[in-house]
């Protein structure tokens, strides 16, 4: 009988992996068969790119179509909505707990308690109506520019920010989702995760991905030191706020530097 391969690609079931990073990051109606083994999650992290382009798309193509019977303003709000209810507002739920819990303790025992309560607090309403606002704003600048492009590729770099973070960063807790992702992941998922969002970002928007890419990357490690500064480490929330900040900036990025961005693509 031939051994079982064990490299980085024969060691698990791709489409499985593939599967739970559905799973994980979308409400799309698709389950990994029986429980997940130990590593299954930290494996899965080299599709979370590919899962963030998938709902990137459907934004595009939603936004696309429906810029051709309805306002720019209007188009924009049903994107946005159509983002947060792709992934169950699981990212958005993430930054609210993850403000409040940064901020509004005092030792990190109050902080961490504090993400884990469902309550939402006076720093996660701010940081949840400057999501929002942020987002509407960008996402009709790009509308209006006909940039759609742009919403795949900031949808795309902030799950692969979020590989980074779970790779670069230890967990706060020793047990939970956020060392469970840590299980089976080393540079080499960073590697892979990054090259699939830079092919397909390339396609996208151009050369300009490697500069959004790498401003994703210093983004998310400043984020992660002052997560590690406030509670010794990363949290499931915080993966989540990662994506949400992550995604809005290069929303920013793109509506501010779009005609610099299209110049490029020929």
């Amino acid at each position: 009988m031939r051994p079982p391969r064990t490299g980085f690609i024969g060691s698990f079931n791709l489409f499985r992996s593939l599967v739970v990073a559905l799973q994980f990051l979308t409400l799309f109606p698709v389950r990994a068969r029986g429980p997940l083994a130990p590593g299954e999650l930290g494996r899965s992290l080299i599709f979370f790119p590919v899962i963030g382009a998938v709902i990137g798309g459907i934004m595009a193509l939603v936004g696309s179509t429906l810029a051709t019977i309805a306002p720019p303003l209007l188009t924009a709000a049903i994107i946005v909505a159509l983002g947060l209810a792709l992934t169950g507002v699981l990212h958005f739920d993430g930054l609210l707990d993850t403000v409040d819990g940064l901020f509004g303790g005092v030792h990190i025992e109050d902080r961490l308690a504090i993400m884990r309560d469902s309550r939402v607090g006076s720093f996660a309403l701010a940081a949840g109506i400057c999501d929002v606002l942020f987002r509407l704003v960008t996402v009709n600048i790009l509308v209006e520019a006909g940039a759609f492009g742009g919403l795949l590729m900031a949808a795309m770099v902030a799950r692969c920010a979020m590989v980074y973070a779970v790779v670069a960063f230890k967990p706060a807790r020793d047990s939970g989702f956020s060392s469970d992702f840590r299980v089976g992941t080393n540079a080499l998922t960073v590697v892979v995760a990054a090259l699939i969002a830079l092919v397909v970002g390339y396609a996208a928007v151009g050369p300009a991905s490697l500069v959004l890419i790498a401003c994703a990357f210093t983004l998310t490690h400043l984020a992660g030191m002052l997560a590690v500064s406030k509670v010794g480490g990363l949290t499931g929330d915080v993966y989540g706020a990662v994506n949400e900040i992550v995604e809005v900036a290069i929303l920013i990025a793109l509506a501010l530097w779009w005609p610099s961005v299209s110049g490029l693509l020929g």
